[in-house]
Order: structure tokens, then sequence, then C-alpha cells
């Protein structure tokens, strides 16, 4: 493996390490490789499928990140660590181990469309890690830290440092674009908790925004032929609104907005969003649970 530079994972059930460190050490020395081997820990319960759709996530390394619930410094280092929201536990058909937070997958989308390596911890908001809770008292998602640094929140303030410091490919935008769908989260949070004329007239307006620009500007992405930081920000939030309005209001965008309907297409079938999207039962439990508390959907909310 060490020769063939082979991505490798152990796979833990239960307890990060239990009795089991001088083992899994011994197992990451010997195949690891500029990173290439990581211990990716599972429920106790997991099954064998489970366990092995889980190690999936951080393969390949040279484009990804693993996931785990033990303390950064106690899993072998990568240069960016990144903590996302867990998917929702709750809904039975849940098995995905992607996040089902738009902001969360935003900033996932930025590093693997910088290729840059990453291991992931999905923090489980109701039973969060005491390290998670130490490092991040406020428990806001995402978070970041590269290179030993502090941690950072806020996906804003995050993709912009990560464009700072890794700025090839470039996927800055131009700030007069960054209005483009900015209330889609909000509009579909209202169209979602009171279907009427009124709300789905203001989630229609801001798909005819989205819908003017593309034909204005030709497209295919928002600033022309090359995927910039505003499509990685639209993705996840188009995705939400695609799942959450087909489930709860058996809604779809119309059909005379052909130029969203396409960007869409493309920027779901790329591969980085692929690797990261969260399954639609993830997303409708999700925004079920949201509804049925104060709700709080702005970048920066807890859980």
């Amino acid at each position: 493996m060490k020769e063939n530079n082979v991505a490798c994972d152990v796979i833990s059930f239960g307890d990060p390490y239990m009795d089991k460190r001088d083992l899994f050490e011994a197992l990451i020395r010997s195949a690891d490789k500029d990173g290439n081997c990581n211990v990716c820990h599972v429920p106790p319960e997991s099954s064998v499928p489970e366990a092995l759709s889980r190690s999936q996530i951080i393969i390949p390394r040279r484009v990804g990140g693993g996931s785990g619930s033990a303390p950064p410094s106690t899993q072998n280092k990568m240069p960016i660590e990144i903590c996302v929201k867990a998917p929702p536990r709750s809904h039975a058909t849940v098995t995905d181990a992607n996040t089902d937070c738009p902001f969360c997958q935003r900033v996932l989308l930025t590093l693997l469309e910088k290729k840059l390596p990453y291991r992931t911890h999905l923090i489980d908001l109701d039973n969060k890690p005491e390290w998670f809770a130490e490092a991040n008292p406020d428990g806001l998602l995402p978070l970041i830290r590269f290179d030993d640094e502090k941690w950072v929140s806020n996906s804003d303030v995050i993709v912009e440092m990560i464009e700072k410091k890794y700025p090839e490919p470039p996927l800055e935008t131009p700030p007069y674009y960054a209005y483009l769908a900015l209330k889609i989260l909000p509009k579909l949070l209202a169209f979602l908790k009171n279907k009427n004329d009124d709300t789905q007239q203001a989630l229609v307006f801001e798909l005819m925004e989205l819908e003017h620009h593309l034909s204005e500007y030709g497209g295919p992405y928002v600033n022309g032929k090359d995927i910039t930081a505003v499509d990685l920000s639209l993705a996840p939030k188009l995705y939400h609104l695609v799942e959450a309005c087909k489930e709860n209001n058996e809604w779809n965008i119309p059909k005379k907005f052909t130029k969203v309907l396409n960007y869409n297409k493309l920027l779901f079938n790329r591969t980085s969003f692929k690797k990261t999207k969260p399954s639609p039962e993830s997303v409708n439990e999700g925004w079920r649970q949201r509804l049925r508390m104060e709700p709080k959907v702005k970048d920066g909310a807890k859980g």
C-alpha cells in the first residue's frame, strides 16, 4: 500500500480508541503516505455496509476528508479540519453521512473545487463532543481550522480565508453578484411554514432574478463559463428548495425558468456536489425539525 500510495481506512466500531490505540497507530504507520490513512469511527450499532459507506467519504484523500468523533489532537493531522452539522438521526431512512446544512456544504464544495485535502468532523448538535464545546462555546457551524490555527466560524469568512490562502484555482466572484438569490432560504422557510400566494410569489421572485441574470449574462454560471464562489453558495440552497418544496408542498420550480433549471442540473451534476449532497430524506427531516421550533436559518445559527 505504501509503495502504491493507496488510500486506506481503519474502521473503529464504538469508542474512538478503547483498548485498540496501539493497533490503530501501528496500522496507520504501516500504510500511511502523505496522509492517506485515517481511522473512521462509527457507532457500535452500525452495520458493516453503513460503516463502509461512512469510510468512503474520506476517499480519495487528495480531494476530501474523513469524519470522526475524536478530538482533532488524537487523530492523524490534516492541513485543514472542518466541523459540520451531522445529518438528522431521527428519520429511520437517513443513513448518509453528509451534512444537511447548506452553509456547511458550501464550505465543503469550496474545498473540493480547490482540490484541498481536509478532515471532516460531523457534529451532533444535540450531543456535542466535549472538545468541540470547549473549542467553540457558541456551537456555531461550519467551523474550520488551518494548520493548527484558531478555529473560525461563519461560511462567508471561511470561504474568503480559503480563497486568500489557496488562490488556485480562483473562485472569487465579483461582489456585485452577491445579491443573487440571497434570500432563498428565508423565503423557502416562509413558504414551508405557510403556503399561500404571497409566500409563493416571494420565492418565485428570487428565482426570477436568477433567471434574468443567467439569461442576460449568458451563463452557464453566474460569472460566465467558470464556476465561482457564488455558485457554490447557491447550489446547496437551490437543492434544499427543490427537495423541500417537492416533499412538503408538492411545488416545483416553474418550467418557464429554463435557465435556472439548467443551472441546477449543471450544479447538481458536478463531482463536488455529488460527493457532499445530503439525501432528500436528510434535507426534509432537517426542515421538519426546524419548523417544529423557532427556526434560525441564517448563517451561523445554532442547530
